[in-house]
């Protein structure tokens, strides 16, 4: 089965305010944990913040099925969703990893994560080879694209994105800022807000009391238990949250004379509309962040075009792979199979050395091929004929005796 013709992807690139769609993926996690082994030759997740795509290899429409029957609430979403396949979808997966797809242009988490899902996917014995093959092309491409643009030059991330906002609205000395959320992201950001602002108050409060500990320790700044935060929040000026998964139940109201300003990067929102009374107090939410860190990607945006290039370069390859594999090499192995079972010396060779006459004999046909312009009267056989001295394989690949010659190769 070619790849071009059986490979999907089925997903979303979401905002985290969209809760309906942040829900329903739960379900979708699941579901696609207990599809029966063997109902896809390849099914590869990859789940973000704010991204969710199923990578297979087979027929989608199958997939479809499966969420139908198993999500009652698939059809009120399925909107948000894309559907891909074949040569739509191979180059979609190209662009995903090298962050041409991505929100930010040229995110440079993206390729770690696409790597991160095939090898999850690879552990758990639901990739097969020739999707194998693809993703390992896809992550070598991705890796050019960066070596040889300014595709991910500068920092666009979201923790320095903060930062930026702060400078943007003149953020002056001693103000009090409480960073709430201590996770991978909110780590970062309580480092960038410690090395940018160290003349303002900074307090961490976080649903792991253990985790604000840790941090406090390492940059010198208060905290206080999470379960304390309706009593102290208005303490401050600044107030930023980055926790995820939180079913935000606060019926706080915020004091605008104490308040200034609220950045809220968490997945769903942790403020709602209900927490401000006035519009006194600036909110900044990750949309809006997002939009800052794109203000800066000029130079990035001037990269697409080499970018594309670059990527047509190897989706071309990886098309023409596809297609001498699909009509040369498995017709080759079938060949190859048939040699052996009626050749004497291949068939008492170990496997190790008959797998080396294999894989070099179809290294050649594959040059073969090309050098013949993929000729579409061209057989594997032919190239027996023309390439292999003497059309033996165990005289050409191995330091058999010269005197072999019985044609044995070629079925005479």
């Amino acid at each position: 089965m070619s790849v071009k013709n059986s490979v999907f992807v089925f997903g979303a690139n979401y905002t985290p305010s969209n809760v309906i769609v942040k829900d329903f993926l739960t379900n979708l996690t699941s579901t696609i944990e207990n599809i029966p082994e063997g109902s896809f030759e390849s099914l590869i997740v990859l789940s973000t913040c704010n991204r969710f795509e199923v990578i297979g290899f087979g027929d989608i429409e199958n997939l479809i099925t499966i969420f139908q029957k198993e999500i009652s609430s698939f059809e009120t979403v399925r909107s948000c969703f894309h559907q891909k396949k074949n040569d739509q979808a191979i180059e979609y997966l190209f662009r995903l990893a090298c962050g041409l797809e991505s929100k930010i242009l040229g995110d440079i988490e993206i390729l770690g994560q696409f790597r991160k899902a095939t090898l999850a996917a690879k552990s758990n014995n639901n990739i097969c080879s020739l999707m194998e093959r693809l993703t390992n092309t896809v992550i070598h491409a991705a890796k050019d694209v960066r070596l040889n643009t300014q595709i991910t030059s500068g920092t666009t991330s979201l923790s320095y994105a903060v930062i930026q906002i702060l400078k943007q609205y003149n953020l002056s000395c001693n103000q009090n800022i409480l960073m709430i959320g201590m996770g991978t992201f909110g780590k970062s950001l309580v480092r960038n807000l410690s090395h940018y602002y160290p003349e303002n108050k900074l307090t961490l409060t976080n649903r792991s009391y253990d985790k604000c500990m840790a941090i406090a320790k390492e940059i010198e700044c208060s905290i206080f238990p999470f379960e304390e935060i309706a009593d102290r929040i208005n303490n401050y000026n600044i107030i930023i949250a980055a926790i995820s998964e939180f079913d935000n139940q606060f019926s706080i109201k915020l004091d605008n004379e104490s308040i200034k300003m609220t950045i809220d990067l968490s997945v769903p929102s942790f403020f709602n509309d209900e927490m401000f009374e006035s519009d006194l107090i600036q909110r900044i939410d990750i949309d809006m962040a997002s939009e800052i860190i794109n203000t800066t990607l000029v130079q990035r945006k001037s990269s697409i075009e080499n970018a594309e290039i670059i990527l047509k370069k190897y989706i071309q390859e990886f098309k023409q792979w596809d297609y001498i594999n699909e009509n040369y090499v498995k017709q080759w192995k079938n060949n190859f199979s048939d040699i052996t079972n009626d050749c004497n010396i291949l068939i008492n060779m170990d496997n190790q050395e008959l797998d080396l006459i294999r894989k070099r004999s179809t290294g050649d046909l594959v040059k073969y091929v090309k050098a013949n312009s993929f000729s579409k009267n061209l057989q594997p056989l032919d190239f027996l004929k023309s390439q292999v001295q003497n059309s033996c394989l165990v005289k050409h690949y191995t330091n058999e005796s010269d005197h072999l010659n019985c044609n044995l190769c070629l079925g005479s």
